[in-house]
């Protein structure tokens, strides 16, 4: 019952910090507050969304998320990410339709989303005008960018669709194409234990493996100098010059 309580108390945490970048950035930036409305303009039932909008590849302007506010913290994972992100050569992994590196690319000197559906990457070409900003099909596990390619790699909510070996190689990919000094942030539920996690596996079919707290932890320890948890919604992997 202790773990629970923690595991609720560490999610509700981590919603309000999330929801809290989201207001921040709404309130105090212009140009994040137009891209904003432009985003949410967007659901599944837009005649411009060709792909199966479905939860797992999701708008934030989703009837559902406007009205459970959900849609506040998709939107704030990618703005907590901004303050790494600033100046920096970006890549968003599994970008699904391309909103959130389209709404931190003004901060970032250029950014690349990447997607396994070429829908997906259709849409986001078609809607997401920034000048530095590239969306291309690719697989996660086989990128087709150079070693030490990126300043920082994103990879929100995706972790969970991998099994745990594909998940490792997914891992592997993003450190192999991540610059020495670099950043991993991620995104997903990092349960504080293994039955709970499959607990979780349970609700969600297009979840494959959910990591723990401490196995998320233990997979960057190696390869990273500071490795933190946002409650347990985001993971934090940097190698500090």
């Amino acid at each position: 019952m202790r773990t629970r309580i923690c595991h609720s108390i560490n999610g509700q945490y981590a919603r309000y910090t999330l929801a809290g970048y989201y207001h921040y950035f709404a309130l105090s930036d212009k140009c994040i507050s137009k891209k904003m409305k432009h985003i949410m303009r967007y659901t599944k039932n837009s005649p411009e969304v060709k792909v199966i909008a479905e939860q797992e590849r999701a708008l934030p302007g989703n009837e559902e998320f406007a009205e459970n506010g959900w849609f506040r913290i998709m939107l704030g994972r990618y703005l907590f990410a901004v303050s790494l992100c600033r100046d920096k050569s970006v890549l968003d992994t599994c970008c699904g339709l391309g909103w959130g590196a389209y709404l931190i690319s003004s901060f970032t000197k250029e950014i690349t989303g990447i997607d396994i559906c070429a829908e997906a990457i259709a849409f986001s070409q078609q809607q997401w005008n920034a000048p530095n900003l590239i969306c291309r099909q690719g697989d996660a596990l086989s990128m087709p960018f150079d070693d030490n390619s990126f300043d920082v790699v994103l990879a929100f909510e995706a972790l969970e669709h991998f099994s745990r070996a594909d998940g490792e190689r997914y891992i592997k990919e993003m450190m192999r194409v991540l610059k020495p000094g670099g950043s991993i942030v991620a995104s997903s539920s990092f349960p504080p234990s293994e039955k709970m996690a499959q607990e979780e596996l349970k609700n969600n079919p297009y979840h494959l493996h959910i990591y723990t707290a401490s196995e998320i932890r233990k997979l960057f320890k190696p390869h990273f100098r500071k490795v933190s948890l946002l409650g347990n919604l985001i993971v934090t992997a940097r190698n500090l010059r």
